[in-house]
């Protein structure tokens, strides 16, 4: 038999801006336990690293070769990068907590964004990332539970 709402749960996990923020309060709420759905949702977030940087690997290539989408993506990418320079000594640091602060947009699916625009190396860029989605998953679930208010 099907479980509807774990798949639900699950969904939410792998939606991009959405993943273990939603996902986690979801998973409380239809009274699944709070360690199965944190590990649940954190590992579900951790295995979506590799995968959105084979996706931007093998999308990136195909979309810029379109003259407009690679003018705006250069344009956009060189900016970036300029104003990256005076943080690039906190990146592995500043990345984990980009991730970790669970606000909207600042989860799994933009922090290897960011990773893949600045070419951080991969390896470190994912145990960052990976540690992010744990702080964010730690920080969701201590809300969801009601150990502090954001309110």
């Amino acid at each position: 038999m099907v479980d509807w709402k774990l798949l639900q749960v699950i969904f939410l996990c792998v939606l991009p801006w959405v993943e273990l923020r939603g996902a986690i309060p979801l998973g409380i709420a239809y009274n699944y336990s709070v360690p199965h759905i944190f590990l649940g949702c954190v590992i579900i977030d951790i295995l979506l690293i590799p995968l959105i940087f084979l996706f931007l690997d093998f999308v990136i290539p195909i979309i810029t070769k379109i003259d407009f989408i690679d003018r705006v993506y250069q344009y956009a990418i060189n900016r970036a990068r300029r104003n990256y320079k005076k943080y690039e000594k906190y990146e592995i640091i500043g990345l984990a907590l980009f991730v970790g602060i669970p606000f909207p947009g600042t989860g799994v699916y933009s922090g290897t964004a960011i990773a893949y625009i600045f070419g951080l190396e991969r390896k470190k860029a994912f145990v960052s990332i990976a540690f992010g989605a744990l702080i964010a998953g730690i920080i969701v679930t201590m809300i969801a539970v009601g150990v502090f208010s954001i309110f």
